[in-house]
């Protein structure tokens, strides 16, 4: 029987590396270590370099606090009170809505059902009598 190939358990490359993993945790230990200095220098700056950009802010949201307050009131007045209480109709009458429709295709069904029936019964009804007729 040919036995699968496996790797010996005292395999030159393995011994040769050995001795190089404790190195190698060290190396991601100094490398975690860094991305983490280089991580918290990067804050560091960007904060300090945004100061001067978000300083004012502030007084500018202090200064336009009127304008926005106005906006709000405005916006609630015109745009979402009337879209709340249309939005509370559509609800309220949606059931209606759906009971008319169901009743336009209930009446179209049986309007159409009954002029089909009607329209065979003449044509049979028509020719009935001429046959009728001829053998009687």
């Amino acid at each position: 029987m040919d036995s699968s190939p496996t790797v010996p358990l005292d395999a030159p490359l393995l011994e040769a590396l050995k001795p190089l993993l404790p190195l190698f945790s060290q190396y991601l230990s100094f490398l975690s270590g860094a991305t983490a200095a280089g991580i918290r220098a990067a804050h560091w700056a960007l904060s300090k370099a945004s100061y001067p950009i978000f300083s004012p802010l502030p007084v500018f949201i202090y200064a336009f606090a009127p304008l926005t307050v106005f906006t709000q009131v405005t916006l609630n007045i015109v745009v979402f009170t009337p879209a709340r209480a249309i939005l509370s109709l559509l609800e309220f009458i949606y059931p209606l809505y759906v009971l008319v429709g169901v009743a336009c295709i209930t009446g179209l069904l049986v309007g159409g059902v009954g002029r089909l029936l009607t329209l065979r019964i003449l044509v049979w009804g028509v020719g009935s009598p001429v046959e009728r007729r001829k053998a009687g």
